[in-house]
């Protein structure tokens, strides 16, 4: 099967056939060679498992690897997710895959998050605060009240 990956150092963009792993780092010896000092020799990985899912997952980086505004250690890499490492984004060449392929791979929504906003009462003394949950939230989470 295999993925398209696209790895843009913002002076060119490089497309990487992904069958199985493609090695991230400083060395020679990786697949996407980033020539920079602040990346680890063996930063990074993207994998494609069995069912078609791609992970990326960090070597234990110095600097670590960040998925969209986050550092990772190993998660999923959906279409619309940008993995960087320094100055250099990678991310999934969708243009080129049929709709199971889509499917299997997966898409990263905007809607999938839960903003809380907390307002000040100064009765209570209360602080205004505001906190960004990801998908994983349980009935007792959402149920949860702040004292």
């Amino acid at each position: 099967m295999g993925i398209n990956i696209k790895v843009n150092d913002g002076k060119t963009t490089k497309l990487y056939h992904l069958e199985d792993v493609l090695n991230i780092g400083r060395s020679s010896k990786n697949h996407i060679i980033i020539k920079n000092p602040k990346v680890s020799k063996f930063h990074a990985q993207l994998i494609l498992d069995l069912t078609g899912k791609i992970f990326i997952k960090d070597m234990f980086s110095l600097t670590g690897t960040i998925l969209n505004s986050g550092h990772v250690n190993m998660e999923p890499l959906l279409i619309g997710d940008v993995v960087h490492i320094w100055d250099v984004q990678i991310s999934i060449d969708d243009s080129t895959l049929d709709i199971a392929t889509k499917k299997k791979v997966g898409k990263r929504t905007t809607g999938n998050r839960l903003e809380i906003t907390l307002r000040y009462d100064p009765v209570k003394g209360t602080k205004t605060s505001k906190q960004e949950i990801g998908t994983k939230l349980t009935k007792a989470t959402k149920d949860k009240r702040l004292s």
